[in-house]
């Protein structure tokens, strides 16, 4: 990656160790899905490179910044919110609230009791980070 476009790839590895970190103990399994963020983002950069220039005779040889700025957006609003709610639907390493002898298939997808509160502080913190919803 040309050193603008560079930029983008070193800010989400600060953003994915700081969600391995603050989830390793609460759900180990999300916790090593988001672990592998860095090496799927250059993956995706390169497929959207494909794309883009499809029917170019001579692709780019560089992620462009808009690249992989459209790659970071899709990750953050797409690929982590999924993974949440396939980790939370598994109640992988969440684990049942105390008093909940059964949950709903929303409940399960969404991650979120009665009242729209999260169950888990982790699912809180992830929510509310930057252009996460």
């Amino acid at each position: 990656m040309p050193p603008i476009s560079h930029i983008v790839r070193e800010r989400l590895e600060v953003e994915h160790l700081a969600l391995v970190e603050a989830l390793e103990t609460v759900s180990p399994k999300l916790a090593a899905h988001y672990g592998k963020f860095d090496g799927l983002f250059a993956r995706l950069c390169l497929l959207w490179l494909c794309i883009d220039n499809a029917d170019a005779i001579h692709p780019p040889a560089e992620i462009s910044l808009p690249t992989a700025e459209r790659v970071a957006k899709f990750m953050e609003t797409f690929i982590r919110p999924s993974a949440v709610a396939f980790y939370a639907g598994m109640l992988g390493g969440f684990g049942r609230p105390r008093g909940v002898n059964r949950l709903g298939r929303v409940d399960r997808c969404q991650g979120v009791g009665r009242g729209g509160r999260a169950r888990c502080p982790a699912l809180n913190t992830i929510a509310a980070a930057p252009d996460c919803r």
